[in-house]
């Protein structure tokens, strides 16, 4: 496994990994850094040192997590609006053609409707 996947990956589960000169410095909610998980952080410390350190690597990961969680969203939007599967796929495939400089707007923008379909506000007023 790359640096860069076990960094997406620890976003993924809610740590956060950063660099203190030469040592990993974590923050994580309690259940997640199981022995296993800190074991891996031991073996790939000088990748992912290297890897927060380079801003393009940062850059991908971010990129590569928040691609993920529209992801999410699209599907929780899909599954309360009651979207059959084939729209739902057609908004997936959509999503992977997102120019790279509209992907925090698109995330922002369905973090919205999904807060809001939940709320049961999203369908009031639409006609």
């Amino acid at each position: 496994m790359s640096a860069t996947a076990l960094l997406i990956e620890l976003r993924g589960i809610g740590v956060k990994l950063e660099a203190d000169g030469g040592q990993l410095k974590y923050r994580a909610p309690a259940d997640k850094m199981t022995p296993e998980l800190t074991a891996r952080l031991k073996f790939h410390k000088v990748e992912l040192l290297a890897a927060l350190a380079d801003p393009d690597v940062q850059e991908s990961i971010q990129w590569l997590t928040d691609a993920a969680e529209l992801d999410g969203l699209i599907c929780r939007l899909c599954t309360l609006a009651k979207f059959s599967d084939t729209a739902r796929n057609r908004m997936l495939d959509t999503r992977k053609r997102i120019a790279p400089a509209r992907l925090k707007t698109e995330l922002e923008y369905f973090r919205k409707q999904v807060a809001k379909t939940e709320a049961g506000t999203y369908w009031e007023n639409q006609a």
